[in-house]
């Protein structure tokens, strides 16, 4: 008669194995999740600044428009905080540093179809919601002429709420938590009138 001997042998993991896998396991999600997170962030920021910028495009185009094809020399009104570009019937008012919500305008554009260029109680408002003005202004150069061919726009949009902003230069978004919902465009364009 002969005894079996019946040797068990155990398979499967440690504790210790089973620590680090989870840790590897881990920080491999972690590195995916920041990644993920950035593109995010990319994506949004993107956006945000090709909307600012398609606006402030459209705005100077607008303005340009006017100027070129208008037989009436644009009258300027400008005080620190409001603008008002008068070109013919047609009135540009802007109003610096105000954010557009809900019945807040920043630039109206406005058109007098009696003629003179008034201030209307309505217009179309040029900027999108959360959007401001930091700069507009329409200058004939040069200076001293009486009946001037050009004029220099300038232009510039921040998108976002007003903490988002660099507290030294508010024309510009300051870097951080929240930097993706925070765009500016600034735009300059010279402009010859075409009509006399």
């Amino acid at each position: 008669m002969t005894l079996s001997r019946n040797n068990h042998t155990q398979n499967g993991f440690t504790i210790l194995e089973l620590m680090i896998a989870t840790t590897v396991f881990s920080t491999i999600l972690l590195v995916c999740t920041y990644g993920l997170i950035q593109i995010g962030n990319t994506y949004y920021k993107g956006a945000t600044t090709a909307r600012v910028q398609s606006v402030a495009r459209s705005i100077v185009d607008d303005i340009s428009y006017e100027i070129q094809f208008s037989t009436v020399i644009p009258e300027v009104f400008s005080t620190p905080t409001t603008a008002s570009v008068c070109i013919g019937p047609t009135r540009f008012s802007a109003k610096k540093g105000v954010n557009v919500g809900t019945g807040v305008h920043a630039l109206l554009f406005q058109k007098n179809s009696s003629g003179p260029c008034t201030a209307l109680a309505s217009g179309k408002e040029l900027l999108g919601d959360n959007m401001r003005l930091t700069e507009f202004s329409v200058t004939q150069y040069p200076a001293n002429v009486s009946v001037p061919d050009y004029y220099i726009i300038k232009l510039n949009i921040v998108y976002g709420d007003t903490n988002l902003a660099d507290s030294t230069d508010p024309n510009v978004c300051k870097g951080g938590v929240g930097s993706q919902f925070c765009a500016s465009a600034h735009l300059e364009t010279t402009v010859r009138r075409r009509k006399s």
